[in-house]
This record gives C-alpha cells, structure tokens and sequence, in this order.
C-alpha cells in the first residue's frame, strides 16, 4: 500500500519537476546545500535583461507622451517586465522560506503514507485536481501568451517580405538612445534580448503561479484531513497527547501559510495593482480602435485573459487556506471534546477554537481573498472611465 501511494505521490510531483526545471533555468529555484544543482543561468543575468527592456519601453513613452493610446501600449508591457523582475527578487531574497515551505511539506506527507484509505483520498484529492485541472490550464493559457508574442512580429516581417517591402518589428514597443538600423547587427541583437525577455516573462510567471497553486494545493489537503481526524475522533480517544499533535499539526499548517504570504506577498500587492492599469490600458486601447482585426484584438485577448486568470489564481488560493482554516475550528467545535474527562484536554480544546484563521496578506496591506479579485475588477474599471475622461479633454 505505500509503495502505490509513492508512485501516486511521484506521479502528482511530475509537475512539480517541470516546475523546479523551468525555474532552474532562470536561475531562481532554491537549492539545499546538500542538492546538486542546476542552473543555467544566473537570476541577476534575467533582471539585467528586463531592465534592458524596460529602459528601451520608458524611452518609448518618452516619445509617444502626446500620444496618450500609443503610450499606454508601452506602458502595460513596461509593467509586466517590472512584475515579472520582482517575483525573480522575491524568490531570490524569500528563497530560503521557499525551501522550508518544500521540505516541510514532503516530511508532512510522508508521515502520512500508512494513513487509512478514506483519509489518503481526502489528502490527495487537491492536489489530484491541480495536476489534473489547474496545471494544464495555467500552463496553457500562459504559453500561449509565448506564441502570440513570437508569432506577430513573425508574421508581420514575413507577409512584408512577400509584398515586396520589407518590413523590420519587434516584440516590444521600445526607443533607445542609440540609433538602432532595421536589419543590422545591432538590430539582430535587439531583436534576440527581446526574445529571451519574453521566454522569461512568460515561463517565470508561469511555472511561479504554478508553485504557489500547487503549494495551496497541498496545504489544502492536510488542513482537510486534520479536519476530518479531529471531527472523527471518538470521545474515548481525546487524550492530550493526541490533542497536542493536533496542535502541533495546525502550528506547522499555520507556519507554511506565513512563509508563503511573506513570499509571495510583495509580488502579489505589485501585481494586482499594476494588472488593474494594465487591464485599464488594453481596454481603453480596444475603445479606440477604428477597424477590429484578427490581428489587433489577438493580444488584448489573450493577455487580457492571462493576467485575470492570474489574478484569480491568486485570490482563490488564499481565499482556500482562509476556508480551511475557518473548517478547523468549525471540525474542533463539532468534535466529541464536550464528553473528555480531563480538564487539561478540554482547556486544550477551546484554545483551539479561539484560533484565528489564516488569512494570507500582501506585505501586510492587503488580504489575498476573494475580495483582491472583486476589487481588482472596480479598480479596473475605475481607471478606464479617467483615462477617458484624460482623453476627452486632451
């Protein structure tokens, strides 16, 4: 029985390897000292290359800063390099909590490999529907984002070249200080740092939204079989050894929880609001369009729907350890704790419930609830009534 639970564990952590790979790439993943490690390239190497980027973008909104739609363009792309070179930091600086939160989990399911069946399928069964559900359609809906922003300038060269007159693009829309010649050397290098930055925008955003969903996943999953043990233990059992390993259970649940939130909390805060301006600018951008293309509105659209997926990713993760954690008491209060005879066990009991639940917290500012993803969406909203109101006047 625990060698299939084994298999069945390395099978759901496949996709925790193409994670570890992706993000070794870049340089960013964790390592213990005692781990081989692999990496191909240094994470200060990728920040350079988005401040490469985004020095090339501020130069052009520099030069479009009449052009208020021509601006934005530059101004969203700009945004997401910045937030893309935070979550680099912040995996860099919060590494440590990310090897903890690693280990600590791994030791958390081992120990419970001989559990019985009833209680396996509860514990795995989040962590089934990520790798099952969540993993592809992340993934998915991220890479495409790769596809759409190869395949435009591609295309637009080639069916220029076809016609007789050709035609020099990029992926982003950047203006440097030095003059750059369509079609020269310095153009070609240009053109391959653009490459690379949105390789490592697309598969650090990816693969660093898909850890922190398979870390809720798994929190998740021991928070409900401590809940279903606690709710299930018979009155005769309620001896304060066995309370006090419930308790150490929840503290360690409890801990995993801050790690994260001290992890991902900044680029959370900085993503949300930034996605809100972002949205605000694609949408105001459409508005403005004369003529909708196939061509034009592929980008907003796809973009548009990665970074509300993100968004959601994010609020309901958190607003899933909040459940939980709200459960725990609800499964502590429901227990048979009322028929213990040891005062010491009841004592233990109410300061259980007396818990206050987890709620994950952008830099200590901001909830990571469903709320973020509520708000998200007013903030949005609110953002493109005043550029039309800028534009209006101007």
């Amino acid at each position: 029985m625990e060698q299939e639970r084994k298999k069945l564990i390395k099978k759901i952590d496949r996709c925790g390897v193409h994670v570890r790979i992706v993000l070794s790439l870049a340089g960013i993943w964790p390592y213990e000292k005692s781990e081989r490690k692999f990496k191909y390239c240094r994470w200060y190497m990728v920040v350079i290359l988005f401040i490469f980027n985004i020095i090339g973008i501020i130069g052009f909104i520099i030069h479009h800063r009449h052009n208020l739609t021509v601006m934005l363009t530059g101004f969203g792309i700009g945004l997401s390099l910045f937030c893309v070179a935070l979550k680099v930091m912040c995996f860099k600086y919060y590494g440590n909590n990310m090897v903890i939160i690693n280990k600590m989990l791994l030791d958390m399911t081992n120990d419970q490999m001989n559990v019985k069946d009833e209680i396996w399928k509860i514990l795995v069964q989040p962590m089934s529907y990520f790798t099952g559900v969540l993993y592809p359609k992340i993934s998915c809906s991220g890479f495409s984002l790769v596809v759409v922003m190869w395949t435009r300038p591609t295309l637009a060269m080639l069916i220029s070249y076809l016609k007789g007159n050709m035609t020099y693009a990029r992926f982003y829309p950047t203006r440097y200080f030095w003059t750059v010649t369509p079609g020269s050397w310095i153009w070609l290098a240009h053109f391959f740092v653009e490459l690379l930055a949105s390789w490592f925008v697309v598969s650090i955003g990816v693969m660093g939204d898909n850890w922190y969903s398979f870390t809720i996943s798994k929190i998740c999953g021991h928070f409900r079989i401590l809940n279903y043990e606690i709710r299930n233990l018979p009155f005769e059992e309620f001896t304060l050894s066995k309370i006090k390993h419930f308790h150490k259970r929840h503290q360690d649940l409890n801990v995993l929880a801050e790690l994260l939130g001290e992890l991902a909390g900044p680029f959370i805060f900085v993503v949300t609001l930034s996605t809100a301006v972002m949205l605000c600018t694609t949408i105001f951008q459409i508005s403005q369009m004369d003529v909708i293309t196939i061509g034009k509105i592929s980008w907003p659209l796809v973009y548009t729907s990665y970074k509300l997926v993100q968004i959601f990713i994010y609020a309901w993760g958190g607003e899933l350890i909040k459940m939980e954690s709200e459960a725990f008491r609800e499964a502590v209060y429901s227990s048979a704790w009322t028929d213990a005879k040891n005062k010491l066990v009841s004592h233990s009991i109410r300061m259980m419930m007396f818990q206050r639940p987890i709620v994950l917290t952008a830099c200590q500012i901001k909830p990571i609830t469903a709320e973020l993803f509520s708000g998200l969406v007013n903030t949005t909203l609110s953002y493109f009534f005043l550029l039309q109101t800028i534009n209006e006047k101007s």
